[in-house]
């Protein structure tokens, strides 16, 4: 039913940062097939002074998580904060945040230096959906990674150091993990294993789709469409679009999100190519 908003923003020095709350706050995100395009902007309504200070200041990084209570709730943005601005607008202190994702624009992410810790009982999905998040890779059969580490986990090193690591459990639980720049995959070794596809319907917060193919270039079927927000749509992953004029599986090119924690819009723009 998609009931009770859900927005939760994590700033820190890695992905156990503090978590701003109590407070209102707009937001506007970006995520594309191109790293450059992945950008998000946060306006924060009257932090005191010294979590201004402290917390929203460039070079912290940042995880914001929406969803919903009844339903999915998931990473929509991870990155670093590349700029921060307080302003008085009326009785209001506004603090601007525009962040960016840790994907480098000459994407050798294997490379990057990362830094990371995760308290006991962490299940093995979040370290993969933080590091999917924070890179920009859509993850299929993340419901194969279900594996509670009683000691939690903490690293400091290279993306792929930790890869490695999260494929090393996988490996003593039976499992396996493919990967490349966009994507990850979880599967069971030895059987079949089942992924979620993302459904865009109109009885699950799609609003509306067009038609926007370039028609004079012969181009395969390119749709743009709006719904709710949905966390489990992620960009270079697949969708399922259930609606009367159009039916069929896509991958998804480009999302935009855009809303607040307090209430009006909450909505997703996006655009899919078959």
């Amino acid at each position: 039913m998609a009931l009770d908003r859900i927005c939760e923003l994590i700033i820190g020095e890695n992905a156990e940062g503090l978590l701003v709350s109590g407070l209102d706050v707009d937001f506007n995100i970006e995520r594309s097939l191109t790293f450059s395009e992945n950008t998000a902007e946060f306006t924060i309504y009257n932090a005191k002074e010294e979590t201004r200070k402290n917390v929203l200041k460039k070079d912290n990084n940042l995880v914001f998580r929406v969803g919903y209570s009844d339903e999915a709730v998931g990473v929509i943005f991870s990155g670093n904060i590349r700029e921060s601005t307080t302003v008085k607008n009326g009785v209001d202190w506004e603090t601007k945040i525009f962040a960016v994702t840790g994907v480098g624009t000459d994407g050798a992410l294997l490379s990057q230096y990362i830094s990371l810790s995760f308290s006991a009982e962490t299940n093995l999905q979040d370290i993969v959906k933080n590091l999917s998040n924070l890179y920009g890779m859509v993850v299929y059969g993340l419901e194969n990674a279900d594996i509670v580490l009683q000691n939690g986990w903490v690293y400091t090193g290279l993306l792929g150091g930790a890869f490695r690591y999260v494929e090393d459990i996988l490996k003593s639980n039976n499992k396996g993990i493919y990967r490349d720049l966009n994507e990850i995959v979880i599967f069971n070794k030895g059987e079949n294993s089942k992924f979620n596809v993302a459904v865009l319907s109109l009885t699950g917060g799609l609003k509306n789709i067009q038609d926007i193919t370039d028609k004079e270039s012969a181009s395969k079927t390119r749709l743009k469409f709006e719904s709710l927000i949905m966390p489990q749509v992620q960009v270079n992953g697949l969708v399922n679009i259930k609606h009367p004029n159009v039916e069929g599986f896509f991958t998804v090119e480009k999302l935009t999100y855009s809303g607040n924690n307090y209430g009006g819009d909450f909505n997703m723009t996006g655009e899919v190519f078959e």
